[in-house]
């Protein structure tokens, strides 16, 4: 039956159904009626959405190593080469000794290349007594008849670096060394005492002493101007002395030593 048809047999009875109810409404409820007509198809629904891609399969194994082919035809053979060797090309050049000889022994002759074992090459020549005028000698040579090498040249006035001297006993436990002027240095401590010092110039060498007096050990401590390893401590015996050695840099006095404890 054509769609149309359908929908129009499908519409009839829907008025028939409808006029029943309103010729016999508020009645009880009527007997079932049969079936109606299967309605008419939808319309088919949009395609749905592309799914993800699956997961690329394994690489399939490679394939085997293809026959070599086989060798080429031989070209044909080059024209000969020339023997004549002033029709080469891109030849190198040629030193001047390209064109000699070297003798089959012996010294070379006058228009032969010279072997290292010409005994020539090691024949001492003594040059002939000959003499050269002043005005032939060139560069710092002296002519012993130079006016100036008996020109007396007194020295201009000028100084020369030295190691001061000087050894200066001190008042007992005095503190001040003040070795940039006494250079060395000696004094007798009965209590413990920080020494001090000026710097004298740098390259300078200078010295303590420190003489014990009495059986009570004093530390003795050395303060400004003094770069020391550490402290003194100078024992419970008696007259008994320490010489620390300094080297002056121009700001400080550094210790490069001391000796151990020694009879006066």
């Amino acid at each position: 039956m054509p769609k149309r048809t359908q929908l129009a047999l499908a519409d009839r009875q829907r008025r028939d159904v409808l006029h029943i109810i309103r010729e016999h409404g508020g009645g009880g409820a009527g007997a079932k009626g049969d079936p109606g007509p299967q309605g008419v198809p939808g319309s088919p629904g949009s395609q749905g959405l592309q799914g993800p891609a699956g997961p690329d399969g394994a690489p399939g194994t490679p394939g085997g190593q293809g026959a070599q082919g086989i060798q080429g035809i031989q070209g044909p053979a080059g024209p000969p080469g020339t023997t004549d060797y002033t029709a080469l090309s891109n030849k190198p050049t040629l030193g001047t000794a390209a064109a000699k000889n070297i003798p089959a022994s012996g010294d070379a002759a006058a228009t032969e290349v010279v072997y290292g074992s010409d005994t020539r090459l090691t024949n001492a020549r003594t040059p002939a007594v000959h003499s050269h005028a002043p005005a032939d000698v060139t560069g710092t040579a002296v002519i012993t008849s130079d006016a100036r090498l008996s020109d007396a040249r007194a020295p201009t006035a000028h100084t020369h670096p030295y190691q001061p001297l000087g050894y200066v006993v001190l008042a007992n436990d005095t503190l001040a060394q003040a070795l940039a002027t006494n250079i060395n240095t000696q004094i007798t401590v009965t209590a413990a005492r920080t020494l001090t010092t000026t710097v004298p110039a740098a390259g300078v060498r200078c010295s303590v002493t420190v003489v014990t007096s009495g059986t009570s050990s004093f530390v003795i401590t050395f303060g400004s101007g003094f770069k020391p390893v550490g402290t003194l401590a100078t024992g419970t015996v008696t007259a008994r002395a320490f010489v620390i050695y300094f080297m002056s840099n121009g700001t400080n006095l550094r210790e490069e030593g001391r000796t151990a404890a020694m009879a006066v």
